[in-house]
């Protein structure tokens, strides 16, 4: 017997990104997917939203101005072990998948990512979550 708080439609996802295009762009395939969605537009923004509010599931640009996505990554995880924490970057290369590994996130995204790829993330989570 599910609650209703485990019903996907109900799920948060907090979507950290400086740029506009992948916020609206972004946020609109989760909103479609059942998913609300809350945008920040950067790291620091970020660890203030989490601080206050509940998420779970957050998707994280690294590259940011202000605080960058492993800064604040490692300042959530100062109260919030909890929410899993994607990177959703457009930087290649095995070194930045191997930092975002090191830096203990949970998942490494790169940009531009299709619909697919991110129903595939966000269906593994709503499973762990309900």
């Amino acid at each position: 017997m599910h609650h209703v708080e485990s019903d996907k439609a109900f799920l948060r996802v907090l979507l950290v990104d400086d740029e506009e295009i992948y916020r609206v762009l972004f946020g609109g395939v989760l909103t479609n997917l059942g998913w609300e969605c809350v945008t920040a537009v950067n790291g620091q923004e970020a660890v203030q939203l989490v601080n206050e509010q509940h998420f779970d599931l957050i998707f994280m640009d690294i590259q940011m101005p202000v605080m960058d996505g492993f800064e604040a990554f490692t300042r959530i995880r100062l109260f919030n072990n909890e929410v899993p924490i994607v990177a959703f970057t457009a930087l290649e290369g095995a070194d930045v998948e191997t930092k975002v590994i090191d830096y203990g996130m949970t998942e490494y995204l790169k940009k531009p990512t299709g619909i697919y790829q991110i129903s595939e993330t966000l269906n593994k989570y709503s499973r762990k979550i309900a």
